[in-house]
């Protein structure tokens, strides 16, 4: 796609199309890619019903299909693999597989190769390859690499690049000996007829070079519903190209026949006009290609290079020993070890060990990280020193590099309000233009042949060339570029310079107008790594000190996949006071239920175990002398229930603030912003944090539940609506919160459901991604006002110059295809100062 009505145009065919979901279309002019979701049901055939249609209208397109799968699989966590068999079959791979537990789909790609979709809460990757390699028939089973979407478009944006250069380059040898012969003011000896013949020639083989231009116009013009579609970029360069060609043409038989124009004089063609406009368009196209084809290349390029390890070293706690293992076929719950100088698989939780980690290809920060027992690992980073075992909590297909790869290409997908504004603009811009240049050459006609008295044959041909240099000059291509390159150099400085992905581009809108921010406490302001500091269990009416192994088996059970820090606090208990804790997902038959800002539960042999808040676990033990201390004492307390009847209670304490969070504190408060708590912990453990930082009573509510926090949220939006609110929050309760704020900002370890629900999403082990995104917002709006002014004021130049209605100044109609060139390039080297000098926050 060259230009914004070739996406809209794009985005309408698929709209049309029965089976798709209208509302999911989004096509990126910028990165020359649509995306949809359409149900597999009415839409069998992805080449016929969808390419097919759209190659009806651009034949010139090279559509490549990047991905077709269920679009649920990202929300429900089910993971896609490739497997195919040296012998049997596929069909015998399907009716191997089609049964088992926890597989959800078995569909074949070739003869010996299925795609299975299953779910990796219930059965794991080895376990599923086991099932295949034990039976007879088979052979080598093995996993196959899913086919590489990102590569095919780089290819077909290759050949389009390299179709685009040689068609320049033609033209640009053609173009040399016209304007030789027609510049030399008659120097050269050259007869006459000679001269005009080669030009004429040449100029023909001009327009045959750049026949797809014409082509694309007279398809807008048939197949184009409504002016606006009928009239594009295409319409206007086929119409001032073609205009100046045919009145070289006419002009050269008018005399070559010996008649005139009526006045006894011959009137020179302007064969250059034809052929250096129709260059000059296809180099600034070449060039805008290369622009956008560089932006889409860099986005794309975020979380690449060597950063996904593809072989592991598993731990087997059994055995002690270590095992060699392809990082393909990792469950939940390995354990991998990691020592100097490797990179780290995937996400996991550091359960033994401690070393220094580089951080830097997802947060910038060029420090080591130190990292020990219960520090969070990231994907990608590398070992500097010492040697880590770590759990594996993410699969490679859903670790922070997938995830961040994810986010930004849905980021891309989106469209800010600027963006649709200027969408807009540059859509009626170019049959505005049309209208302008027939209205220039009616008037420089009528100037002409009544004013000037020149003659009604010569005026035509001089008010052509005014007309023309109008319709070549004019580019809505810099106001549609205007917004989208600026946000595709935004998204990439924001992952590797920043530590966040921005997954929603209007946050980065609001994100100058912010003046109030919300924290959530455990976890966000505070490093969320509590230990129990008391333990209790009520036995036969007494409490005892002495708690049993069989309550630290039912809280690992319960705790094991909760990123609560809490929950995370008492796995740990368990797994050091219970050895024989599980290691792998557990009991795959226990289901166990998270209860958004109360707790989890879980049926164990037939009695329901709740851990959590006491109004949630045993509330009827609200009144005991003991509970009522613990819970005037502790900053949290996790109690354990079985059937409402409370079995034991937990003090957890230290939950200390994060080293980074007093700079960031003093830099929001620098930029005016207000700063509040909403947090559900007790006044007893919010109240000193809030003291400590500084922060007003008066702006600290504890004992939130996930409504009240949106009421709040509500309450602080409406008093001042020009400015905007933000909350930070990591938790599943925190979810509310952050979908109702003006821009939600989630952490590293957050719950899915809070990670889904924001806006913001900071990467690094640090909440400085929050003024990092600040900063990086505000430069964001001041390149986009000073692309909008460009594009603005070029226009405006471009067309007055063009058309004459300068007197003392004209732009000829040769130069005119310069138009390109001279928007798009200043708009692509202001986008670029987005990243220049920009190093996050470094406080």
């Amino acid at each position: 796609m060259h230009c914004t009505s070739c996406a809209e145009e794009v985005a309408g065919i698929l709209r049309q199309i029965p089976g798709v979901e209208v509302r999911s279309v989004q096509v990126s002019f910028v990165l020359s890619r649509a995306e949809l979701a359409y149900e597999p049901e009415i839409v069998t055939d992805v080449d016929t019903a969808i390419v097919a249609k759209v190659l009806k209208r651009f034949p010139r397109l090279d559509v490549v299909v990047l991905i077709n799968t269920d679009v649920g699989d990202e929300m429900s966590g089910i993971m896609r693999v490739r497997i195919s068999a040296t012998e049997g079959s596929a069909q015998g791979l399907m009716d191997a597989l089609v049964e088992v537990p926890g597989v959800m789909s078995v569909t074949p790609c070739t003869a010996k190769e299925v795609e299975v979709a299953y779910d990796p809460d219930r059965i794991g990757i080895r376990t599923i390859l086991r099932k295949l390699r034990q039976p007879a028939g088979f052979g080598e089973v093995r996993l196959d690499d899913v086919p590489d979407g990102g590569k095919l478009a780089q290819e077909a944006e290759a050949r389009h690049l390299k179709r685009a250069g040689i068609q320049t380059v033609l033209a640009a040898i053609l173009t040399i000996p016209v304007l030789v012969l027609a510049w030399s003011g008659g120097k050269l000896n050259v007869a006459e007829k000679t001269r005009l013949a080669v030009e004429c020639s040449c100029a023909s083989m001009v327009i045959i070079v750049a026949y797809n231009i014409y082509l694309d116009a007279l398809w807008a013009a048939w197949y184009g519903k409504g002016f606006l579609a009928k009239i594009n970029m295409d319409t206007l360069v086929s119409v001032a190209t073609i205009a100046a060609y045919a009145f070289s043409v006419g002009v050269l038989a008018v005399n070559l026949s010996g008649k005139g124009f009526g006045n006894g004089e011959d009137q020179e063609p302007f064969f250059e006009t034809s052929t250096l406009l129709t260059t000059l368009i296809l180099l600034g196209r070449w060039v805008t290609a290369h622009v956008k084809s560089r932006a889409s290349r860099k986005l794309r390029s975020v979380g690449d290079g060597d950063l996904q390890t593809t072989d592991v070293r598993l731990y087997d706690p059994e055995q002690k020993s270590e095992i060699d293992l392809d990082a393909r076929e990792l469950e939940y719950g390995d354990i991998l070890v990691v020592s100097q100088g490797e990179r780290v698989a995937t996400d996991g939780l550091v359960i033994d060990g401690s070393g220094q980690l580089d951080e830097s290809h997802l947060t910038g920060e060029p420090k080591p990280q130190h990292k020990n027992e219960g520090s969070f690992l990231l994907a990608g980073s590398t070992v500097v020193s010492g040697t880590i075992k770590y759990r594996v909590s993410k699969l490679l297909q859903e670790n922070t590099i997938s995830s961040i790869k994810g986010m930004v290409k849905l980021a891309s997908q989106q469209k800010p309000r600027k963006q649709v504004l200027a969408d807009r603009v540059a859509a009626v811009l170019t049959p505005i233009v049309f209208l302008i240049a027939c209205l220039v050459f009616l008037v420089w006609i009528l100037v002409e042949g009544l004013v000037r008295k020149a003659g009604w044959g010569p005026g035509a041909v001089s008010a052509a060339t005014y007309a023309v240099a109008t319709l070549a000059i004019s580019c809505p291509c810099a106001l549609a570029l205007a917004v989208p390159l600026v946000m595709v150099v935004a998204s990439r400085v924001g992952v590797e310079r920043g530590g966040f992905v921005c997954k929603n581009p209007a946050a980065m809108e609001k994100g100058p107008k912010v003046r109030k921010v919300v924290f959530d406490k455990t976890g966000t302001l505070t490093t969320g790594h509590l230990h129990v500091d008391q333990a209790q269990v009520f036995k036969d009416g007494k409490w005892s000190s002495d708690v049993p192994l069989s309550v630290f088996h039912v809280i690992s059970v319960l705790c094991r996949t909760s990123s609560h820090p809490v929950a995370r606090a008492m796995f740990q208990l368990a797994s050091e006071s219970y050895l024989q804790v599980r290691v792998d997902n557990g009991d795959p038959n226990i289901e166990v239920e998270d209860v958004v800002s109360k707790g989890i539960q879980a049926n164990i042999n037939g009695s329901v175990y709740r851990g959590g808040k006491l109004a949630f676990t045993a509330p009827d033990y609200v009144d005991d002398p003991i509970v009522r201390k613990n819970l005037q004492a502790a900053q949290s307390v996790f109690t354990l229930s079985r059937d409402h009847e409370l079995v034991a209670m937990f003090s957890l304490k230290d939950d200390k603030i994060r080293p980074e969070v007093p700079a960031v504190l003093k830099a929001l408060r620098d930029r005016d912003i207000e700063i509040y708590i909403f947090s559900g912990d007790r006044s007893e453990a919010v109240t000193p944090i809030a003291r400590e930082l500084g922060i007003p009573a008066a702006n600290v509510f504890a004992d939130c539940y996930p409504e009240d926090k949106r009421a709040r949220l509500e309450i602080l939006k409406k008093p001042d609506q020009s400015g905007a609110v933000v909350f930070v929050g990591d938790g599943t309760n925190d979810a509310i919160a952050l979908a109702a704020a003006d821009i939600g900002v989630s952490l590293s370890q957050a719950t899915e459901m809070a990670s889904n629900s924001a806006d913001v999403a900071i990467i690094s082990d640090s909440i400085a991604g929050l003024v990092g995104f600040l900063a990086l917002s505000k430069r964001i709006d001041t390149c986009i006002k000073l692309n909008f002014s460009w594009a603005v004021f070029w226009n405006l130049f471009a067309i007055l110059g063009a058309s004459g209605a300068w007197v003392s100044v004209r732009i000829p109609p040769e130069w005119a295809g310069l138009g390109e060139l001279g928007s798009v390039l200043p708009v692509f080297v202001i986008s670029a100062l987005v990243g220049v000098g920009f190093r996050g926050f470094e406080g």
